[in-house]
């Protein structure tokens, strides 16, 4: 777990211990944030964190009972949503899937890669599900292309197919094709409705529903570079 995780769960905790109104519940939180600070190496953060202890208390009254408990809880709650600021800033970013499978194929899936990711990096979530559904689009067609069979994907009037139908059509191909891809390929077809909805519709896509394919993402990604003939 890196740290921006740490804290993070850190804080989810938090939640759950202020829910229970009780001080007692808020001061093991508070030992537990020490305790996690400290096994994580973060000793200046650690001592800021102790340091500020040192003004706080928290008996086993409830709220309503002592509501000065209130006003300290959140105090604690603020200095380490401050260390999370700090951490953010100084540890890398979380990537959907290494650039590095990317590199050296061409100029413009390198660019639409590079957005995907930096939309999950910066939490855009439903941008980002929309830019991998257009990436996967674009490298099957991109296999059909570079085998000169570009023709098995296009419709009457001359355009290529929608996802869904050009992930059965690539799925009927007979290539060279790692065998991971025929069990997560069909599993994006889902993530083709997500990005649907997230151009066209109103909800809103969060970070644990684009997680749910980051494996699927990686090897599909992988295999139809592979396929194309990028590697």
């Amino acid at each position: 777990m890196s740290k921006r995780q740490m804290i993070e769960t850190l804080l989810e905790a938090f939640e759950y211990a202020t829910a229970e109104g009780e001080g007692g519940q808020i001061q093991i939180w508070t030992n537990r944030v020490a305790s996690a600070l400290a096994g994580a190496g973060m000793s200046e953060e650690h001592k800021a964190w102790v340091d500020a202890l040192e003004y706080t208390h928290f008996s086993a009254s409830e709220f309503s009972v002592e509501p000065s408990m209130v006003a300290h809880a959140e105090s604690m709650r603020a200095i380490l949503l401050g260390i999370l600021d700090k951490v953010k800033q100084t540890e890398p970013s979380e990537e959907l899937f290494p650039m590095e499978i990317v590199e050296g194929t061409r100029n413009y899936i390198e660019r639409i890669a590079a957005q995907a990711n930096g939309c999950y990096q910066q939490g855009w979530y439903d941008a980002c599900a929309v830019l991998v559904r257009r990436l996967i689009e674009i490298l099957i067609v991109d296999c059909f292309e570079q085998h000169n069979t570009a023709s098995k994907i296009e419709g009457a009037d001359g355009r290529y197919y929608g996802l869904d139908r050009l992930i059965d059509l690539f799925l009927a191909e007979t290539w060279h094709m790692p065998q991971y891809m025929r069990r997560y390929l069909p599993r994006l077809k889902d993530l083709k409705e997500i990005g649907d909805s997230a151009a066209h519709g109103r909800s809103i896509t969060t970070k644990a529903t684009i997680d749910r394919f980051s494996q699927a993402i990686f090897h599909t990604f992988q295999g139809l570079i592979h396929i194309a003939g990028f590697e």
